[in-house]
């Protein structure tokens, strides 16, 4: 079977979406299927998918909603040779044309929302997105099979919005081999704890500093690096004042934005992966490649895959907020002579519900089930 996934691009910009794409063309690759992929040029160096062939179309007007007739053109043609197309996010032409072109082709058309049915993400621009709602973005929705990465994620996007049950699929963001490889953490002196996240107000960032500082006051020794893009200057200003005593102490560094190697090695040379996320997030990737990668998590509930994984005593669950974060940092460090069992356990949980062939086979499941087309 041969499968075709539609983004916007194939730039680091992307986030978390490049990286869904990426885990689900390796795990499709794994279940036996074939992967094509479509996608508009952009100004930066494009991705390499090793596991789908990859066509670029030039971008048109206007650029904001990353329209393009090219690729509007091509899919129209193109949709009938495939047995399913994905979209991976909303509010962008690509995943208008994706639809339509499965629509006209009756193939099954499946929409990775990445969290933007979520309540919390729908109510940033609400005015504008209730009109792009209004406009058709509903009823592409309201006729697509939607795949959630976790059950939190579903209801909360099928109870707001009163979607179809029997259209809400679970399928969790794959976790790429790479990261089961990795080596236990070399011993240290000192604990290492490792964030990787956008410098913005809903990643946390600012919330970890101030827990980082709680901990230093009462003399809690661990040293933390914080790696992510820098994408709003007011708060990254907050952060590094926040964090400034820290850095003078040795025990606070600022790695800035990690490719994908830069990112691993970070996590290779951490005890501890903190994940504080502020705002909601449908899945929460990181966490499930620290677990991979055999490390020890505290993770933010707003995460949706941590309600999960905290049933399942595999990570340090908080709120996120300073005094939280401080105290799931201070527990996991207590427990610093179990952490090799729970990495262990951890591990074998990312592999068996994250890794991608287990997330190859549930989605070979799915397209061999009864999934309705969107016509």
């Amino acid at each position: 079977m041969t499968i075709l996934h539609v983004i916007p691009a194939l730039n680091p910009a992307q986030g978390g979406l490049l990286s869904t794409l990426a885990g689900l063309c390796l795990a499709w690759h794994k279940a036996g299927g074939r992967c094509e992929v479509a996608a508009l040029e952009s100004s930066g160096r494009a991705a390499v998918l090793e596991h789908a062939k990859v066509k670029l179309f030039a971008p048109g007007r206007p650029r904001r909603l990353a329209a393009s007739p090219a690729m509007k053109a091509w899919l129209a043609r193109n949709a009938p040779r495939f047995d399913a197309i994905f979209a991976q996010g909303l509010w962008l032409s690509p995943t208008r044309y994706a639809f339509n072109a499965a629509q006209s082709a009756r193939r099954p058309f499946f929409l990775l929302p990445a969290g933007m049915l979520d309540p919390d993400a729908l109510a940033h621009h609400r005015f504008r997105k209730a009109l792009r709602w209004w406009l058709g973005e509903g009823g592409m929705v309201r006729r697509a099979n939607i795949l959630f990465s976790t059950e939190e994620d579903r209801d909360r996007a099928m109870n707001h919005l009163g979607l179809e049950p029997g259209r809400c699929h679970i399928l969790p963001n794959p976790v790429q081999d790479v990261w089961f490889d990795m080596a236990p953490p070399a011993p240290a002196p000192m604990p290492r704890v490792a964030c990787l996240n956008r410098l913005h107000p809903r990643k946390g960032v600012l919330e970890l500093v101030q827990a980082l500082s709680l901990l230093h006051g009462r003399g809690v020794a661990v040293h933390a690096t914080v790696a992510g893009p820098e994408e709003d200057r007011a708060y990254v200003a907050r952060c590094r004042e926040a964090g400034a005593a820290l850095e003078r102490a040795g025990r606070l560094c600022w790695a800035g934005l990690l490719d994908g190697a830069g990112a691993r090695a970070l996590v290779a040379a951490s005890d501890i992966v903190v994940h504080p996320a502020v705002g909601f997030e449908n899945f929460g990737m990181v966490i499930a490649e620290a677990l991979a990668a055999g490390r020890v998590v505290v993770a933010s509930r707003r995460a949706l895959v941590t309600p999960q994984l905290e049933r399942a005593g595999l990570v340090e669950a908080v709120e996120p907020q300073p005094a939280s974060l401080a105290a799931g940092l201070s527990r996991l460090l207590e427990r610093r002579a179990r952490w090799p069992e729970l990495a262990a356990r951890a591990r074998t949980y990312a592999r068996e519900h994250f890794g991608a062939d287990a997330v190859g086979r549930r989605l070979m499941a799915l397209l061999q089930g009864s999934i309705t087309t969107c016509v």
